[in-house]
């Protein structure tokens, strides 16, 4: 029975999400079912100039900043990121827009008999994930675009957006840090030879200069016979004064430069962007304008990542660092300037999380603590946050004290802030908890308030 209407759809695309641990992480099998589903589909796919993205962290912003230098540059975009936060239609956005409701519909039930051909194979059922990658590149292969800039979901060898085999792809590989250890491995050059997974025959490879990890990379690329560049940010943004850039990259060299999206961390993915975008240009003969360039990295705007917003007399700070490497490089941020500055913070992390390590790199710079939940079933599978009574008794170890647990906190998000002595306020822990508080801000319903 085909769905008729936005909500029955999206109760449709619930029913594939995973109900075990090995279902969320299947491997080679999910892989398989993928390129099985695409395969009925067509091979969308293939006939898309893809931008392939991986990496621990920065992969998602990266993805964001590819697509707006494209974008400005006059050329039609398809961007796949997640996890999405209120609305799965952030996973197909067309010019950075989110397509009609109608659209998503029609695309999903053109989707059914292929869907059904390929439960009925015998690998096991396809999951969320699987479902809506290969709804992306449907997409994308349908509206047309010029360009589809992908974000992996988990790793890369394995993960269901690694289904191209156009040697044309672009493949850009971000930092790599440990997070997904138990699905990935407990080294990080077991990590890393799971990212470079994604490095296909042919393909032109960026990789964010990481010295420890390059004969991974380097043994990844000549396996694939593909062409492999390691780009040292400093070298494409230089910060000549505190937020501003001289950007050099070919030909080119601008100064006053400003990106959008804060955090010192962002340099490195403007960089890794900028490189991708630049030898798109040249392979594919179109010329990039510096006030084009200028005007993409200063506009580029994406929820979750060192979002600053004032609500309710206070300066919120939203970020959805949700492993130590994240939190580091967050705090190293918002720090630099601040002189021994402390801020309350509103905390909910993931189950399975290093608790402990992120709350050791946050108590230095808290003035107090609220630790709160979460429950999301609309992102790829159920995720859940640890007991607030777990980190609150993490807390007392460390031997924090000015702290308090607050169940709902992003439900109730006035009556907690109206509580809050400081007038800056930073949420952080993950980017799930993050969809509650940016529900409640804006009003709009997560897309899971149907179930």
């Amino acid at each position: 029975m085909k769905p008729g209407n936005y909500q029955e759809t999206l109760r449709f695309l619930y029913s594939f999400l995973p109900k075990t641990n090995m279902e969320k992480f299947p491997g080679e099998y999910g892989l398989r079912r993928t390129r099985h589903l695409l395969q009925e589909l067509g091979n969308p796919q293939e006939s898309l100039r893809v931008i392939h993205i991986a990496g621990t962290s920065g992969k998602g912003s990266t993805a964001v900043i590819t697509e707006r230098l494209l974008r400005e540059h006059g050329k039609r975009t398809g961007l796949h990121v997640k996890p999405h936060l209120l609305d799965v239609r952030e996973r197909f956005q067309i010019d950075g827009k989110l397509i009609t409701e109608s659209q998503f519909v029609s695309a999903v039930n053109s989707m059914l008999p292929a869907i059904e051909r390929t439960n009925s194979r015998g690998w096991g059922l396809l999951t969320y994930f699987e479902v809506l990658i290969s709804l992306a590149y449907s997409i994308f292969e349908k509206m047309k675009v010029d360009y589809a800039v992908i974000e992996t979901g988990v790793g890369g060898l394995f993960d269901g957006s690694n289904t191209v085999e156009n040697p044309d792809k672009i493949a850009v590989i971000t930092t790599i840090g440990y997070d997904h250890v138990p699905l990935l491995g407990n080294t990080l050059q077991e990590i890393a030879a799971q990212k470079a997974g994604i490095i296909r025959p042919g393909n032109r490879v960026f990789v964010l200069k990481q010295p420890l990890l390059e004969s991974i990379f380097d043994k990844a690329a000549e396996h694939a016979v593909a062409r492999i560049e390691y780009v040292e940010p400093e070298k494409v943004l230089n910060e000549y004064d505190q937020g501003r850039y001289r950007v050099e990259v070919e030909d080119i060299l601008i100064d006053n430069v400003t990106l959008g999206l804060k955090g010192a961390y962002q340099r490195d993915n403007a960089a890794m962007a900028l490189s991708a975008v630049t030898y798109a240009a040249k392979r594919d003969g179109f010329s990039l304008k510096p006030d084009l360039i200028k005007r993409a990295l200063s506009g580029v705007r994406y929820r979750g990542r060192y979002d600053c917003i004032t609500y309710a007399g206070k300066k919120l700070i939203l970020d959805g660092a949700h492993n130590t490497q994240k939190i580091q490089s967050f705090l190293s941020s918002i720090t630099e300037a601040a002189h021994g500055k402390k801020w309350a913070f509103i905390l909910a992390f993931k189950q399975g999380k290093e608790i402990g390590s992120m709350l050791e790199l946050i108590i230095p710079y808290a003035s107090e603590i609220i630790v709160t939940d979460f429950f999301d079933n609309q992102a790829d599978f159920v995720n859940i946050s640890a007991d607030p009574h777990e980190v609150a008794s993490s807390l007392d170890r460390l031997g924090f004290r000015n702290y308090r647990t607050v169940y709902s906190a992003a439900k109730s998000l006035d009556l907690v802030l109206a509580g809050i002595s400081s007038p800056e306020v930073i949420c952080t822990g993950s980017l799930y908890f993050l969809a509650d508080v940016y529900s409640f801000l804006t009003g709009q319903k997560k897309v899971d308030s149907i179930r």
